[in-house]
């Protein structure tokens, strides 16, 4: 099929230029999603370790 506007965007350009970026928005949001699961599960272990030292510290001025 040969345009007679080269320059000219049709209906199909639109639709598939709207699902290349909403691909692209979905995979961005989930790698988001991803990392801050990782994050929040890094801060947890993070956390518990202060605990423990924490624990670990009243422990021994008790002694």
């Amino acid at each position: 099929m040969r345009r007679e506007n080269p320059g000219e965007v049709t209906t199909a350009d639109r639709s598939g230029i709207m699902k290349a970026f909403l691909l692209t928005l979905m995979l961005a949001g989930g790698t988001i999603i991803l990392a801050g699961c990782n994050t929040m599960a890094g801060i947890g272990e993070d956390t518990q370790a202060a605990g423990q030292a924490l624990e670990d510290t009243a422990e021994d001025a008790n002694d």
